[in-house]
């Protein structure tokens, strides 16, 4: 026999209850679903919680796996510099300035593998090699004065678009864009042929 202050049902005379060896039908099904909920796994120690949890805040990775990773930081880290970058006003007007014209570099790198593939015609055409040789560097010769113009133009239109900007390394940055194909350009070109400025 149990006291129990607390429980207070029909069974209960003067704080004295029924022993404990009768049970109700909702003890012995409680106690029941208690035995099948019991879980399986042990509670890790203390030493294994802390080392979980610094494996979860600092993981340890095998070589390989570190440098996989380190190597996808820098890779972030290089893109968002370049992004940067890439935002200064006097760039973004550089490129659209090359984006808005047809430029002659942009068919430099075909017309270089047209004239090189020429060159194997020499068994057939022996003069080839020196046609084929002397149209390439008169391309190329073109192509360095159309990008003479195309600077030309853009600096006449930084000093009325934005003074006081400064030009170190536009030059090359404008060439090189001038002599991709326009569907390769990197960022994609944001003005149509012929904007007007």
């Amino acid at each position: 026999m149990r006291l129990n202050p607390f429980r207070k049902d029909s069974d209960q005379v003067t704080g004295v209850t029924v022993s404990d060896t009768e049970e109700s039908p909702t003890d012995a099904e409680s106690a029941a679903a208690r035995g099948r909920q019991a879980k399986t796994d042990r509670t890790p120690t203390r030493k294994e919680a802390e080392a979980a949890r610094r494996n979860r805040v600092n993981p340890m990775l095998s070589p390989k796996e570190a440098k996989r990773r380190q190597r996808q930081v820098q890779t972030e880290e290089r893109s968002r510099a370049m992004e940067n970058r890439e935002r200064a006003p006097e760039k973004v007007l550089l490129r659209d300035w090359v984006d808005s014209r047809r430029r002659l570099g942009e068919f430099l790198l075909p017309s270089l593998i047209v004239l090189l593939a020429l060159q194997f015609t020499a068994s057939v055409i022996p003069d080839m090699v020196w046609i084929s040789t002397g149209l390439m560097y008169a391309f190329i010769l073109a192509v360095i004065i159309d990008v003479t113009r195309m600077w030309r133009g853009y600096k006449r239109l930084l000093a009325r678009k934005i003074p006081d900007a400064n030009t170190r390394g536009l030059l090359m940055y404008g060439a090189m864009r001038a002599t991709q194909i326009r569907r390769f350009r990197m960022p994609a070109p944001q003005v149509e042929r012929g904007h007007q400025f």
